[in-house]
């Protein structure tokens, strides 16, 4: 049933109310209408009008940090959404929002960073609007939405850089709308009573929902009152206007001097034009007089002060007179005693029935045993109705405090107790912190996971303690039963006592621990049969403990079937890992697609022999990949070229393949050949089948050329492909190679040049032709090779036609052809820079360059800003919660930049993360906006992931540089895989000993080529694999090292075989320490520091000397955590200390006496750069207190990290080396 309230009775509907964890409360939007005549049902706010009228709504909006920038409010009901009003400004309220985080702290208002929330943040209307009511009826449900954001995104749009605040919880607003025929007018309330100097009194009349016309409504008059006397009234009818929900009978009453009885207005509507009469159309209204009838009400009290113990106290109100009507009296109560604490009072509102002249106010005080001061109650009476108020009408009781000392506390002495099953009866202790003269009882409840009279009994219910008496005891009788059940517990806790107080631990739990042992867990698989076609998708096979256990369960598992692993699918782990108290555990399997028309192919996962527990009956499941390639759809082979010219000078030609595929095994597709060349004179071709490898698109065919001395003209070799079956002819089945002759008849061959060496051409000319001549015609075809240079960018500026030039036997010109691009950039004049190349059957001339000018066409206009990433890589956890990527343009735009992207990777977007947008919006004058990448935290091992943002080419801007960002999710699972994940690792220089192999994480900044390996023994034993961002196997040790090539910008791992004891490692880069990123830079070394120690110093030379001095030139590479080769040639030689000298001599920074504290050198020469005779090795004079040695003597090492010795040697080449060392060292002086 409907309840029709005015407007400031509608509760407020909020949109949204919640603070976040930097304390920043979103914005509270308020939905109200405006005329009133709102109703509520459930909880939901319902405004009802008739179709094709207006309503008008209030918007107002709290926030605590930000100011509204627009919304739109949208109504609809299974139709689509109709737009209301798209937007609403709100200019002054930033200073609005300053004004309140401003405030004290004493305030009711908080500063936003406070620890406790802002209780009732100040609202500020956002303004009225009219709602044009649809013709259809029904419930329509009115949301806001942001400006220019769908319908479903519930979100304010602020002023803070285009964020936009989520609106999470929100209430809901309907606007009913029905024919204008269902308008109904009823009387709002049936009936009123007023004293006679009342005034103006209003009767109102309402609608059962807005109307478009005018609702006209007559009415009569009848009852006691007499009009002109007693009142007066406008006439009728009553006109109730359009849109309106209401309006108002005013009648004014007489206030005259006679003493009369209650005289009525009974007020009835007649039948309405425009709406129908409901059913309440009587109203009635009572004029009390207030002459000298009107009774006036006083208030007594039995006693000023009562004891606290007193009971109940009786206050009475007494009427001068009785009254013909009730009589209803408020009151208000106060003083320094609490109420419902110290006292309750009844009833809430005083009433005295017609004809009675008394009633009573009941006032029952609290006996408490606090130690406190005398307290007051003050009870007043508030204006009567019906009733005049008297004096005295108010009244002061004061309660005397009988309280002389605190009484006992009752508790227990511990919170817990844990016993077994088995243990019988056991007893809980209550205790008083002090004897009481009189009996106290204390009441039990008892609860927890336990059963009563299952697990256990327990006696009494309620304590008593005899006077004198300090303790007492709870007796628990424990049921030993043989269920299997875990603990248990029973929970007693005390009850308020009488005449006492509870003390500190009034509950106690104890804890029954089961003593019955449970049958191993069972472990199936929850996954039947299952069929996924294939494609780059993730089948996921759910494992179950059939209970849960206190350890940790593993089980390993092994696919079978038809399907190959990493061609049709892969799986980054082989078992499954339960940690305690978990039951389901799951595991990923990528399927991966493929263009081969093939058979259904099946993978049969079954379990292995768990550590803990048994298998159940379900231990395998078979997942069918279901092909989606078209029978007849086959991968095509095609040569990368149709044609290609060749000089005879040329002794190798290499004729590459393509294929649409990786290929899935080694293919091999023959090849048929003709020619006007003979093989064997010509050239020989010795294979005649292009051999793809597997997981490779490309093959590769040697044609040898022979360049023979016969004068002949150009001949052909043309290569035809034969398709096996299951393979198509792609774009170019034959490759034409066409043998140019390089003999001449003649003493002397024609020479070749530009017949010009400059031209200025506009950006708009179209074609050029740039000619190139012989001095004289040629027997032979001439071919000419050519380059293009210059400022210009080959298919951005221009596009030229192929190299080589061909000129035929007998002409003497040939054209080089230059199409120039007309942009609409404005550019500074650019050039096109050809240069003729060595030619086949002619010589260089001297005009061998040609330049082209090319000058800009385009007016100066302002150029657009441009935008790139702030950054292009980030590594977070997946754990992390998100990664937000931002763009930046280099200058403010007058006009919204809109820039779209691309988002792709290793990740799934729905399963490793979530992205709400798909293009940053930067508004005129701001320069930075923002998308979130929201992270799933799952519990699946899964490995490295990949998430890529690509921006695409932006609306009212330029793209920059920095276009792609990668983000690498680290993942956070490690106990159902065999893998760690450390970035950085745990110390410098070391994989520490696990069960299970390390991976260690990072990033290459520049080309560069990597270098691994161990420095102990112990490497033997251990492995290491370096996969790329894919998680694909791209290098793995080899003879204890690993080498490979890594790729500017692209991320990598290196995972270390399990090893029962520590690793020492070094990680070396050719391009430097600092190209390498997001793993442990400590590992990271320049090459040239032998000794690891951070730097390169004369030390690290003297230490690849004194390696040589030892043994055999290149015997060893490692020992004792040095690494000696530092130009990773794979072994020690001179060459490695001169490339260490060479790196000291480039950086005169590093001073000698700086790298060798305490050591003076002497009779050093400087030397040069260019190879010289061995000279004779100076000597090192040493300053140091601990050693001293007579002069020419070699030095021995004192330390850890002294100079390495000396030692004497034979070898010529070790002697020229150290005299470089020293020759670098005085330099360096």
């Amino acid at each position: 049933m409907s309840r029709r309230i005015t407007r400031r009775n509608v509760q407020r509907r909020q949109l949204s109310a919640e603070l976040l964890e930097d304390r920043r409360l979103l914005a509270v939007v308020d939905l109200l209408p405006a005329l009133g005549g709102a109703t509520e049902e459930n909880g939901t706010t319902i405004v009802t009008a008739s179709g094709g009228s207006t309503v008008r709504f209030e918007a107002t909006l709290t926030s605590a940090e930000q100011a509204v920038r627009g919304y739109q409010l949208n109504f609809a009901n299974s139709a689509n959404s109709l737009v209301i009003d798209e937007f609403l400004q709100s200019e002054a309220f930033p200073e609005f929002i300053d004004a309140m985080i401003n405030r004290e702290q004493g305030d009711s208002i908080v500063s936003s960073s406070a620890e406790t929330a802002i209780s009732a943040p100040p609202t500020r209307s956002l303004g009225t609007f009219d709602v044009m009511v649809p013709l259809v009826a029904g419930d329509y449900r009115l949301t806001i939405n942001s400006a220019g954001v769908a319908q479903d995104h519930r979100t304010l749009v602020v002023d803070a850089e285009a964020n936009s605040l989520p609106i999470t919880d929100y209430g809901d607003v309907i606007l009913r709308v029905s024919d204008a025929s269902e308008t109904v007018v009823t009387m709002t309330t049936e009936m009123q009573s007023q004293l006679e100097d009342a005034g103006t009194v209003s009767v109102n009349v309402s609608l059962s929902q807005v109307s478009n016309e005018d609702v006209i409504v007559p009415f009569t008059l009848s009852g006691t009152a007499t009009e002109g006397t007693d009142f007066t009234v406008l006439s009728s009818p009553l006109t109730i206007p359009a849109g309106s929900m209401s309006a108002d009978i005013e009648f004014t009453l007489i206030d005259d001097l006679a003493a009369e009885s209650a005289e009525t207005i009974v007020v009835t509507l007649s039948t309405p034009i425009g709406a129908r009469l409901g059913a309440d159309v009587v109203h009635t209204l009572h004029i009390v007089d207030n002459d000298d009838g009107t009774p006036t009400a006083v208030l007594s009290l039995e006693s000023p002060t009562v004891q606290e113990n007193a009971g109940t106290v009786n206050m009475t109100v007494t009427l001068s007179s009785a009254s013909e009507f009730d009589v209803t009296i408020p009151y208000t109560v106060s003083g320094s005693a609490t109420r419902d604490t110290d006292f309750v009072i009844t009833p809430d509102m005083i009433m005295i029935p017609s004809g009675q002249t008394t009633a009573t106010l009941e006032i029952a005080v609290t006996d408490d045993f606090q130690l406190e001061n005398n307290e007051t109650v003050i009870v007043r009476l508030d204006p009567p109705t019906n009733a005049k108020l008297g004096s005295p009408n108010r009244q002061v009781l004061t309660i005397i405090d009988n309280d002389q000392t605190p009484p006992p506390t009752v508790s227990f002495r511990t919170a817990a107790l844990t016993v077994g099953e088995s243990v019988g009866s056991v007893s809980l202790d209550v205790f008083l912190s002090a004897a009481s003269d009189a009996p106290i009882t204390v009441p039990l409840t008892v609860s927890g996971t336990a059963t009563p009279n299952t697990d256990f009994t327990i006696s009494p219910n309620q304590i008593t303690f005899a006077a004198g008496q300090i303790s007492a005891s709870i007796i628990v009788n424990v049921i030993d039963d043989t269920a299997i059940e875990g603990n248990e517990t029973v929970i007693v806790t005390l009850g308020t006592p009488t005449g006492a107080l509870l003390g500190e631990i009034p509950t106690k739990t104890l804890t029954i621990s089961d003593d019955d042992k449970a049958p191993p867990p069972k472990i199936n698989i929850v996954n039947s049969a299952i069929r996924v076609e294939e494609g780059n998708k993730v089948v996921i096979v759910t494992v179950s403990l059939s209970e849960p256990t206190e350890t940790f369960v593993e089980v390993p598992f092994t696919i079978t079937g038809t399907a190959t692993t990493l061609k049709d699918y892969a799986s980054l782990t082989d078992r499954v890992g339960f940690a305690a108290g978990q039951v389901l555990r799951s595991f990923k399997l990528h399927i991966f697609e493929d263009n081969l028309a093939e058979e259904e192919e099946t993978m049969i996962v079954t379990l292995g022999t768990p550590n803990l527990g048994e298998l159940g009956d379900v231990t395998s499941t078979t997942i069918t990949i279901v092909d989606n390639d078209l029978v007849g759809d086959y991968p095509k082979v095609s040569f990368s070229t149709s044609q290609m010219m060749v000089s005879e000078s040329n002794p190798l030609v290499w004729v590459t393949a393509t294929l649409s595929i990786l290929a899935p095994e080694v293919i091999k597709v023959p090849i048929t050949v003709t020619s006007t060349a003979t093989d064997g004179s010509d050239y020989v071709l010795s294979q005649r089948m292009l051999v793809f490898e597997r997981g490779s698109s490309t093959a590769a065919l040697p044609i040898e050329i022979v360049n023979d001395d016969q004068i002949e003209p150009t001949e052909n070799i043309v290569l035809t492909i034969l398709p096996p079956e299951g393979l198509n002819l792609g774009e170019n089945p034959t490759q034409t190679i066409s043998i140019f002759d390089n003999d001449s008849p003649l003493p002397n061959q024609p020479s070749v040049g530009f017949s010009t060496t400059a031209q200025s051409v506009n950006e708009d000319d179209g074609t050029i032709s740039v000619a190139v001549v012989l001095t004289s015609p040629s027997d032979h075809d001439v071919l000419i090779p050519f380059v293009a240079t210059g400022t210009a960018r080959n298919g951005h500026d221009f596009t030229i036609s192929a190299s080589p030039l061909l000129i035929a036997a007998g002409r003497t010109s040939g054209t080089i052809v230059v199409n120039v691009i007309d942009d609409k950039a404005v550019d500074p004049d650019e050039t096109v820079s050809i240069t003729l190349q060595t030619p086949t059957g002619a010589t260089l001339g001297d005009s061998i360059t040609h330049t082209i000018t090319i000058v800009d066409s385009d007016s100066p206009l302002p150029s657009k800003p441009t935008v790139n990433l702030t950054e292009v890589t980030r590594t977070v956890s997946e754990g992390d919660g998100a990664i937000t990527v931002s763009v930046k343009l280099s200058k403010p735009s007058e006009d919204v930049v809109l820039v779209p992207f691309r988002v792709y990777g290793s990740a799934i977007q729905g399963s490793d993360f979530t992205i709400a947008s798909n293009a940053f919006t930067i508004a005129p004058g701001e320069t930075t906006a923002s998308v979130t990448i929201n992270l799933i935290d799952d519990t699946i091992f899964e490995g490295v992931e990949t998430v890529t943002v690509s921006l695409d080419r932006p609306t009212g801007a330029k793209l920059g540089s920095s276009s792609t960002f990668t983000g690498t999710i680290l993942d956070n699972d490690a106990d159902q895989g065999d893998t760690i994940v450390r970035n950085p690792m745990d110390r410098a220089n070391v994989i520490v000993a696990s069960s299970r192999s390390t991976a260690v994480l990072f990033s290459a900044t520049e080309n560069t080529e990597l270098l691994v390996g161990f420095v102990e023994t112990a490497s033997a034993t251990t492995r290491v694999r370096l996969y790329d961002g894919d998680m694909n196997q791209i290098a793995s040790e080899a003879a204890g090292l690993l080498r490979a090539s890594l790729t500017a910008d692209a991320s990598y791992a290196l995972i270390f075989e399990a090893s029962p004891v520590d690793q020492t490692i070094f990680v070396r880069s050719s391009a430097g320490a600092n190209t390498l990123s997001g793993a442990s830079i400590n590992n990271l070394v320049e090459p040239t520091d032998v000794d690891g120690s951070g730097e390169t110093t004369t030390l690290d030379a003297l230490r690849v000397v004194n390696q040589l001095s030892r043994q055999a030139d290149g015997e060893s590479v490692v020992a004792g955590g040095l690494y000696y080769d530092v130009n990773a040639d794979g072994r020690v030689s001179a060459l490695d200390a001169l490339q260490v000298i060479n790196y000291l001599s480039r950086n005169a920074a590093n001073r000698a006496q700086e790298e060798l504290p305490g050591v003076v050198l002497s009779n050093i020469n400087l030397g040069s750069d260019s190879p010289r005779e061995p000279q004779a090795i100076p000597v090192l004079e040493t300053k140091s207190p601990s050693h001293s040695g007579a002069e020419g003597e070699a030095l021995a090492p004192q330390s850890e990290g002294a100079l390495p010795e000396l030692r004497e040697t034979k070898e010529s080449q070790i002697d020229a080396v150290i005299a470089d060392i020293h020759d670098a060292l005085q330099l360096l002086d």
